[in-house]
This record gives structure tokens, sequence and C-alpha cells, in this order.
């Protein structure tokens, strides 16, 4: 296992890799090397330490458990992901290497620094919304408190087994580059997108239940994965377990939404991308600008004291489009706003499953509430 280190006797603290090591030697310009583009002062480092990116000082705690439980998860991705990356071909689903797959993807949606940025934006709203009922109802002033997560990421990492269970019904598309262009990653490289879904800014479209949803992860520089909602997109082309020739078009998009989404840096192999970096990172700068969360409220009507509590990331419109990849016609049929609310059938089916004590569920969703209002965004 190579996501932690800590020299003996020394006391120093652990570096806990949110993106492993073994995945960023794919951009490798050789085994501990690696060519890196500061966002913030649009500078790219040739040569860069691999072992130096992409970790935080006992990032996961300080005993190191949750480390070393990851660092089992990647000794058992890698293989199979390398494995992938040399041949080209796309595990079977339903087999132990799609669930790999799906298990890696999972894992660095939700364990970087911008993935807890995230959660933490998106929590801190409702924590303090919470605080204050709590304040009032005992008669204390809190006005002044604050709460915040400690390392949101921990939470995050809660979500691995239903963001495995479900995305599995995504179907995997392996993407290959043209010759001289290339797939770039970064510290945040999992990229959640959603064009079923497109112009719908008043809640989040990108979560594991929506429908329509898209999942981006390059896998080198020559290639990326994406899962697609099978129900909301229909292939341009016929569909094999092997790469799908990528048009240039379709590296920047992808390439773009990589930009977007990255908290830090940048990595990338070519001697060209730091002439290409700046443009994307100009075409990115608006969305990039954009909180990492939105806040709202509302109220119970008719006299109800229940209030709804809506914290999400917005999607950025980048008008995505891609030569492989349509919304399917019946799904084009229908209306903006029902596509944002719809889940998708494997997500259904799951909810059909869950215990609702009472009827609870069924009596919470007779009801109806209105927006009090929109609090400052977060993040």
């Amino acid at each position: 296992m190579e996501g932690h280190t800590r020299l003996v006797g020394t006391g120093q603290p652990r570096r806990h890799h949110y993106v492993p090591r073994f995945y960023l030697r794919a951009w490798g310009t050789n085994d501990r090397q690696i060519n890196v583009f500061l966002i913030a002062r649009a500078r790219p480092i040739v040569g860069a330490s691999i072992r130096g990116q992409a970790y935080g000082r006992d990032f996961y705690g300080e005993d190191g458990d949750n480390e070393r439980a990851l660092g089992d998860i990647e000794g058992a991705v890698a293989p199979a992901l390398q494995h992938l990356i040399a041949s080209h071909e796309l595990p079977r689903q339903g087999s132990d290497e799609h669930s790999l797959l799906l298990t890696f993807v999972a894992l660095q949606s939700l364990r970087t620094e911008r993935a807890a940025a995230q959660a933490a934006a998106a929590l801190h709203p409702v924590l303090q919304e919470y605080l204050h009922l709590v304040g009032d109802k005992a008669g204390l002033d809190t006005s002044g408190v604050e709460l915040h997560l400690r390392r949101p990421q921990l939470l995050t990492l809660q979500a691995l087994e239903p963001f495995i269970i479900g995305t599995s019904d995504l179907v995997p598309l392996l993407l290959q580059a043209p010759r001289h262009l290339e797939f770039i990653t970064s510290d945040n490289p999992v990229i959640m997108y959603n064009t079923f879904c497109e112009g719908v800014d008043y809640r989040g479209v990108t979560g594991v239940a929506c429908a329509g949803l898209q999942i981006f992860l390059p896998l080198a520089p020559t290639l990326a994965l994406a899962l697609v909602d099978p129900v909301a997109y229909g292939p341009r082309r016929d569909l094999c377990s092997s790469a799908l020739r990528a048009t240039p078009h379709d590296v920047r998009q992808i390439n773009l939404l990589q930009v977007i989404g990255a908290d830090k840096v940048l990595f990338y192999r070519g001697s060209d991308m730091p002439r290409a970096l700046p443009r994307l990172l100009a075409g990115a700068v608006r969305h990039r600008a954009a909180p990492l969360a939105r806040f709202d409220e509302f109220d119970e009507v008719g006299g109800g004291n229940s209030v709804v509590f809506q914290s999400y990331s917005p999607m950025p419109n980048i008008n995505l489009q891609l030569s492989f990849l349509d919304i399917r016609n019946d799904a084009l049929s229908i209306p903006l706003h029902e596509r944002a609310a719809m889940l998708r059938p494997i997500i259904q089916h799951v909810r059909q499953h869950m215990d609702a004590p009472d009827g609870a569920r069924e009596t919470f969703r007779s009801r109806q509430f209105v927006r009090r209002r929109r609090s400052p965004q977060t993040g």
C-alpha cells in the first residue's frame, strides 16, 4: 500500500493521498515524476514529484485506520484498472472487475479535498439552522456560534456503498483520444454531469440517484471512462467493450469539465499542454467561480410547522455535446422540470424496499411546501 507514509521515529503526520499514486503514474513522465499545472497561478511545473501531489496530512485521521482501509481497496483496484488501460477492454457488467471499477469511481468521487469542501459547504447552513432552532427552543442565544465539520471527508466516505450500488445500472463507455491529443486529470478527477437536465439551476441534478446522470473519469492520457444512464441516453454508434474513438471536440469538452471540477492542480503529460491549459482555464473561470453549494428553505403550506432544507451543488451548464451519445427521443419529450425530479429505475427499486414506519414517507410526500427564501450561497 502506498497511500500513506510516516518516517519512523519522527512523529511527523502521515501523507494521506486522496488521489492515489498508482493512478497518477499513468500521466507520469517516469515512475516518480509528473507534469503539474497550478490553477491559481496558471503555471506549469514540469517533472514534479508524484509523491508530493494530492495529499493531506492525516487527512483521514491520526490513527491511520481509515487510510489503511483505503489502501487495501486501492490494492485490489490497481491491477484491474491497469489491465483495463493496457487492454483497452471494459470488464463485463456484473463481473468482479466491473465492481472494482465502480468502487474506484465511487472512492475518487468521495475522498478528495474538493469533495470534502463541497460536503462542508452543503451541510454548514443546515447545521447552523438546526443550531438556531435548538437554541431558540432552549432560550439560548446562538447568533455568534458556528458549527463546522472537522473532517467532512469521513462523512462523504460513508456514502461509498450506496454510491457503488446506485451507479451499477450505468452503462460504461471507454473513450480513446485522437493522436496528438490527451485527456488531462486533476486532484478531483471524477466529474458528475447531466446533459438530460441542462438548464435546471434550482436543484441538484448530479446526484447518484438522478435520471440522466453521466460520470467522467480520465484513466490515462489516451483513455477516459464514461458511465451513462441508459434510459436517458442512446449511443450514436454501435457500442462494444473496446474503446470508442473520441473526437477532438469530445476531448476538449471532457477536459473542460476536468478543469471546472478540479480543486488546485491539473496533471498532464504532453509538452503542448502548457499552451492549451490556459485557454481551457479561461473557459472555466465563470464556472469555477460558482458556489460549491446552494441552500434553500421551504415552509409547509397550510399552517404546518415543518421546514424542509435543500442543499445541493449546482451543475455548470457547458452545453455538453458528445459525438457518441444523444438524449433518447422519448426522453426528450419529457418536460425539463419533470426530468429534474426523476429517479433512475434502480434507485426507485431500492427505495421500494426501504422501511418506512407507519407510512411516514407517504405522509410527508402528501404535504406541500413553499420556498421561504434563498439563503446566501456557500463555498
